[in-house]
């Protein structure tokens, strides 16, 4: 029974989840009825990430009553709405003027599979009545049934990322098509050297190599690990700790200069542990101390050349990932189901012949740091090591670095006919 796995509206922590009953949590009510435990489930992003891919902000198990009226009342032209009470919603199909829905009959279009299936199904949002939850019947009547009825069925609801665009079919079906990339960048362009990037620490970085991009921006990636002398000082003066020439053995010089989630205050890098940061968590554990500085621009700028918006210590678990999945069409998730930071399949294994995301060597390091928490362990991050396996950290095989450079987003590129790209 899920119901002991959580603890009703407190559980529901997300904004943009606690937005699908947006009259209930603006209200600022809160509940631990077991209709909210249910509710938690179905907006359990965790739990439905199986419904969630490459081109979804999240998933989750079923609509909202609020979300259900407002598309209901679009499409037909009608003014339904819900209304929270404390314990939970109130409904009405004539805007307000009662809030009494009829009985047994069916308000809604019942050839209309989007809204009135076969089967009846649950709807994510808490009845007023505290043992319910509001439902939509099979006859089209909306209506509300006990958290422990067996009747009811889950229709998964997807939010799709806000760059997504689709394209209307003839039939008058959709197709989702790709947004173009910055400088009309193609996955199968995914780690070719970029010529013509300098920056202070040029010296530290053989070759650059095109990682991602998106509709805004172009990003990069140091071809080889840099040596512990181009490891960067923070503000205060401190770096890491070396073990070799290119080994970062461990953080805890830098620990004290950092708050942890708080010191990462740019929109522009929260965005690259995107998952994290838009579901509020906050941490001051080491690992987020370790994190904060991959991820200051100010020790990094070193890496920031006239070309560049900003740079930092290595990629995200979720800059990787987008990475990884265009190019190979993989359909990795990074998720941070808690605060402490980001889980993911431990058996997941990256190309190691593909020196863009694996150098198959142990000579100078184990692997590469990347600049997003685990989620298990308080105290440690994410690499990538030389075989293509993702672990958290351990100082007794220590990785390196590879900084990321996110280009401005009017720095050209042109393709050579050998492949690469030269800025101009």
């Amino acid at each position: 029974m899920i119901l002991g796995d959580y603890l009703g509206s407190a559980s529901i922590t997300d904004p943009r989840i606690q937005s699908l009953n947006n009259d209930y949590f603006t209200k600022g009510y809160s509940s631990t009825d077991y209709n909210m435990k249910a509710v938690a489930y179905m907006l359990d992003t965790s739990a439905w990430s199986g419904f969630s891919g490459d081109k979804a902000e999240y998933a989750v198990g079923s609509p909202s009553i609020e979300l259900f009226f407002k598309s209901y009342s679009e499409k037909y032209k009608v003014n339904y709405i819900a209304q929270a009470k404390s314990t939970g919603y109130q409904m009405s199909n004539n805007g307000g003027a009662s809030w009494t829905l009829p009985a047994y009959d069916s308000i809604l279009d019942i050839n209309d599979s989007t809204y009135v299936s076969s089967k009846s199904f649950w709807i994510s949002s808490p009845y007023y009545d505290s043992s319910e939850i509001i439902n939509i019947y099979s006859n089209g009547r909306v209506g509300a049934y006990s958290y422990s009825s067996t009747t009811n069925g889950l229709r998964p609801i997807v939010c799709l990322k806000s760059d997504i665009q689709l394209e209307k079919n003839p039939d008058g079906s959709y197709t989702i098509v790709e947004p173009p990339k910055n400088n009309n960048i193609k996955p199968s362009d995914y780690g070719a050297t970029v010529k013509g990037y300098t920056c202070t620490n040029s010296a530290a970085v053989n070759n650059w190599l095109l990682f991602y991009a998106d509709t805004e921006n172009t990003y990069l990636i140091a071809d080889d690990y840099i040596l512990y002398d181009y490891v960067p000082t923070n503000s205060r003066g401190h770096k890491p700790i070396d073990r070799t020439d290119y080994q970062i053995t461990n953080f805890s010089n830098i620990l004290n200069d950092y708050r942890g989630s708080a010191s990462i205050t740019d929109e522009r890098i929260k965005a690259l542990n995107s998952d994290y940061f838009t579901k509020g968590y906050i941490s001051t554990e080491d690992n987020m101390k370790e994190v904060a500085y991959m991820l200051d621009i100010d020790a990094w700028k070193v890496y920031a050349g006239e070309k560049a918006d900003y740079a930092v210590g290595g990629p995200s678990l979720e800059l990787l990932f987008k990475s990884y999945n265009e190019k190979y069409g993989t359909s990795y998730v990074a998720e941070a189901p808690n605060s402490t930071g980001y889980l993911f399949d431990l058996d997941l294994k990256l190309n190691k012949d593909d020196p863009l995301y694996v150098i198959a060597s142990s000579g100078k390091t184990q692997g590469m740091w990347l600049s997003s928490p685990f989620g298990y362990y308080s105290m440690n991050m994410i690499f990538v090591n030389y075989g293509g396996y993702i672990y958290d950290n351990t100082n007794y095989y220590p990785p390196g670095f590879r900084p990321i450079v996110c280009l401005k987003s009017d720095t050209k590129l042109v393709k050579n006919s050998d492949g690469s790209f030269t800025i101009i």
